[in-house]
């Protein structure tokens, strides 16, 4: 059969099924690249791996430069690359290049070619010669020669936004948790996990590092490929931790952040069940781990059983100390919480374990405010400071006590029939730090005598009975206590001993222990 003939010229089919590669280039460098900002913290990703030790990446205007240690670039490579960036080769010869790169897995390189760069250089010193490709204004040339010496890799790239404030600040973020030395600009970067207060390794099949941070109330999982961060997931339902993971082996530079989700799905379980195991053996050995990590402990487990109704995770584990009455310090579980508790009316005194108050009574646990409210409402136990001493003496003791309060009463009675009677300041028009202070007094005694705590005008000292507490703002004391608990929150309980013992009368034992806080305010 002969082909059919048309008048004038001929149509050449091929041409009609011939592949665009700069756009094929384009699709591949926006599936690669959020934008052209990212492009710095690719090339550190190619480098590491290729197995580099040593990362300098350095920023000036309008130009990054990445320079490694890692296996040279190869010839093939190389070429690919050439003939990629080479606008006068064929399509056929252009297509070639982009297929042999992306079958070496080459995509950061790929993602330089498609950035329409002013400037592109890449060096690769491999054994005794050195091949030098440099594109500019379309025209592509590589030249061959003795190496100097020089590192194995070098890619300097000038491009618009590729060397700006927000590449750089997307490199320091992504890359910290790289095997490799990385420098930036002359600086190391410090790994996210340096600040933790606990690391372990993550056991296989999940290949990484778990750490528990100082803060945050969501579980992380921070997915890397080849030690850079590609995407992160939030895991809920898990006790607060980070893990960075390794997901190098599943997938390659170019697998996308959905795709890395997916691929971890089905091993949440695992990994959430590793960082319980963590905690749970960090608990059980609570005497011994500093104190912020203990405090930090205690409250993610106790968070994690309230909120997802697991109790028994935390049922024996021994993480709560409890004060013998001799100086030192008891450990004990849930079960025996409970157990004292019933036995003291369904309530313990609790203190916060950073606060300078000594000597503890006996039972009196060290707990942190959050870990009390936790715990509070796990175990419908109701914790309070400790009362004032002055409460528990002999009968000599209660008598002076009870004299202290009758005298408030009657003369705060007194002030009511002459019209003198203290007057509360409206919330509205007191400061911001005398607002945190009644509040958190009132906290703080809520289990004791549930007093109303006001600001009133005056100088004088604290009046009140046991339904009402007044608080001169212009008195010394109060305004001291003002800018103490301002400064150091954790003073809130020697606070409430001076201002609100006996209900409003200061005793010489709370204004001895009010002349200590205010030397310490003076003297700072």
């Amino acid at each position: 059969m002969s082909e059919p003939s048309f008048p004038g010229a001929r149509i050449d089919v091929r041409d009609l099924l011939r592949i665009d590669v700069d756009a094929e280039l384009r699709k591949v460098t926006r599936g690669q690249l959020l934008g052209p900002w990212q492009a710095p913290t690719e090339l550190v990703r190619r480098a590491i791996a290729a197995g580099a030790r040593h990362v300098d990446v350095h920023f000036s205007r309008g130009q990054v430069e990445c320079i490694d240690d890692g296996a040279p670039i190869d010839e093939a490579t190389m070429e690919n690359l050439a003939r990629l960036l080479d606008r006068d080769a064929t399509h056929a010869v252009r297509h070639a290049g982009l297929a042999g790169l992306e079958a070496a897995n080459e995509h950061a390189l790929l993602c330089m070619a498609g950035l329409d760069a002013k400037r592109l250089e890449v060096v690769s010193t491999q054994g005794s010669a050195e091949t030098r490709l440099t594109s500019e204004s379309h025209q592509t040339i590589v030249q061959r020669g003795a190496p100097p010496n020089g590192p194995n890799n070098v890619v300097r790239l000038t491009a618009r936004d590729c060397a700006g404030a927000r590449a750089r600040a997307v490199l320091e973020q992504n890359c910290g948790f790289a095997r490799a030395t990385i420098r930036v600009n002359g600086v190391e970067l410090v790994s996210p996990f340096a600040s933790a207060w606990f690391t372990a390794p993550i056991q296989e099949p999940l290949p990484g590092e778990l750490a528990i941070m100082g803060q945050g109330e969501t579980a992380r999982a921070w997915l890397l490929i080849h030690g850079v961060v590609t995407t992160h997931v939030h895991i809920t339902p898990a006790p607060p931790f980070d893990a960075a993971i390794e997901m190098g082996a599943q997938a390659d530079s170019g697998t996308s952040a959905a795709d890395l989700r997916a691929l971890l799905e089905p091993r949440l379980r695992e990994l959430v069940g590793q960082g319980l195991a963590y905690l749970s053996s960090l608990a059980r050995r609570s005497s011994g781990l500093p104190l912020p990590l203990r405090i930090r402990v205690t409250e993610i487990l106790l968070q994690t059983a309230l909120r997802h109704d697991a109790l028994t995770s935390v049922e024996t584990l021994p993480m709560f100390p409890l004060a013998n009455g001799h100086g030192g310090l008891g450990w004990y579980d849930l079960a025996h919480l409970r157990q004292l508790a019933a036995t003291r009316g369904h309530r313990l005194d609790a203190v916060d374990p950073t606060a300078p108050v000594e000597p503890l009574d006996e039972n009196c646990l060290l707990l942190s405010e959050r870990a009390r409210q936790l715990l509070s409402e796990l175990a419908r136990i109701r914790l309070e400071a400790p009362r004032n001493k002055d409460y528990r003496g002999g009968w000599a003791t209660r008598a002076r006590a009870w004299a202290w309060r009758t005298g408030a009463s009657v003369s705060l009675g007194l002030r009511r029939l002459i019209g003198r009677a203290p007057q509360a300041v409206p919330r509205g028009t007191l400061l911001a730090p005398e607002r945190a202070l009644l509040d958190a007094l009132m906290q703080e005694q809520r289990g004791a005598s549930r007093l109303s705590i006001e600001m009133c005008e005056g100088a004088g000292e604290v009046v009140g009975d046991r339904q009402r507490v007044w608080l001169p703002r212009r008195s010394a004391p109060v305004r001291r206590a003002v800018q103490l608990y301002a400064q150091e929150p954790r003073w809130l309980y020697p606070i409430a001993i001076a201002l609100l013992a006996d209900h409003g009368q200061i005793t010489a034992s709370s204004r001895q222990r009010w002349q200590q806080i205010d030397r310490h305010v003076e003297s700072h």
